[in-house]
C-alpha cells in the first residue's frame, strides 16, 4: 500500500520522500476540495529511512485529539499493526489537562479494548511553573519532542488539531490564534532525517470532528468526556462545566450544537 504527496498534492507536504509504504490502507476525509484530512501509518520514514513501530501525539483531553487517539488506535486495533500509540500530556497551564486527557485515554483503551502493546501508559509531564509561562505552554513540548525522537521513542508525532471556522462564517466570532486560520493550506505531513510530524486535520474545521463523532457513535460516550473550555476555575466549577462564554466554547457549540 503506497501512500503518495500526488494523492494530495506537493503543497500539503515539507518531506524528503515522495512517497511511502503505509502499514493498511489510509483514511481520507474531505470537507472541500481544499479542505482534506487523512489518517495513515507509514511503514518508514525519514532519510535514511527508519522503520515506524512507535507513534505518538500529544493528548489535550479536547475533541480533536480524543477523536485523532481513537482513529489511530482503531487502525492499530483493527489491522493489528506492530505498531504503539504513545499518549503523552503536559500539565500546562490548564490544571484540567491531565485529568480529562487520562479520561479520553482510558476510555479509547476500554471501548478498542487496546494492550499496552498497542497503546502504551500514558505519560504525564508536570513541568516546574518557575520556569515560566512560556516554557509550561510552549518550550515543554519542543523539549520533549526532541527527548522521544532522539531516545527513539517515537518515530512520528501526530496532531489532531483542526483549522479555524471559516473567516466568512458570521454565525462564529474569529479565534485569536491566526496560525489556525483556513485561508493557507497547512502541511499535512512534515519530515526530516530524525523527525516526522503528520498533521490530520490542520485543514480541516471542528465540524468534521462532529462528523466523525457521530459516525463512530461516540457522541453520547467520548464527547462528554472531552473538554474544550478554557474557562477559569471560578467560571466552570473547579474545571467541572463549561463556561459558555469562552471562544473554544464558542466553537464547541458552532461544531457540535451543545457545549458539553
Amino acid at each position: 500500500m503506497k501512500f503518495s504527496m500526488q494523492e494530495f498534492g506537493p503543497e500539503y507536504f515539507e518531506t524528503l520522500n515522495q512517497s511511502w509504504d503505509l502499514y493498511c490502507e489510509p483514511i481520507y476525509y474531505n470537507q472541500t476540495a481544499h479542505r482534506k484530512a487523512a489518517i495513515f501509518i507509514p511503514k518508514k520514514v525519514g532519510k535514511p529511512l527508519r522503520e515506524v513501530t512507535d507513534i505518538g501525539m500529544w493528548v489535550s483531553g479536547g475533541i480533536d485529539s480524543a477523536m485523532t487517539t481513537y482513529l489511530l488506535c482503531k487502525m492499530i486495533k483493527d489491522n493489528n499493526l506492530p505498531v504503539t500509540f504513545h499518549p503523552f500530556s503536559s500539565r500546562r497551564g490548564r490544571p484540567w489537562n491531565p485529568m480529562y486527557a487520562m479520561d479520553v485515554t482510558d476510555f479509547i483503551r476500554e471501548e478498542l479494548d487496546l494492550s499496552y502493546q498497542q497503546m502504551a501508559e500514558h505519560v504525564v509531564y508536570y513541568p516546574d511553573e518557575s520556569l515560566g509561562s512560556d516554557y509550561i505552554e510552549i518550550d515543554i513540548f519542543a523539549e520533549k519532542d526532541t527527548l522521544h525522537f532522539k531516545e527513539n521513542i517515537v518515530q512520528i508525532m501526530y496532531s489532531g488539531v483542526t483549522a479555524n471556522p471559516p473567516i466568512d462564517d458570521k454565525t462564529i466570532s474569529r479565534n485569536k490564534e491566526r496560525t489556525r486560520d483556513d485561508e493557507e493550506i497547512k502541511k499535512l505531513f512534515w519530515e526530516s532525517e530524525t523527525r516526522s510530524f503528520i498533521n490530520c486535520f490542520s485543514n480541516t474545521n471542528k465540524k468534521i470532528m462532529k462528523t466523525l463523532y457521530d459516525k463512530f457513535n461516540l457522541i453520547d460516550n467520548l464527547f462528554p468526556i472531552t473538554r474544550s473550555c478554557e474557562g477559569s476555575d471560578y467560571e466552570t466549577g473547579n474545571y467541572t462545566y463549561p463556561c459558555e462564554k469562552c471562544w473554544w466554547c464558542e466553537e464547541r457549540n458552532w461544531a457540535f450544537g451543545r457545549y458539553g
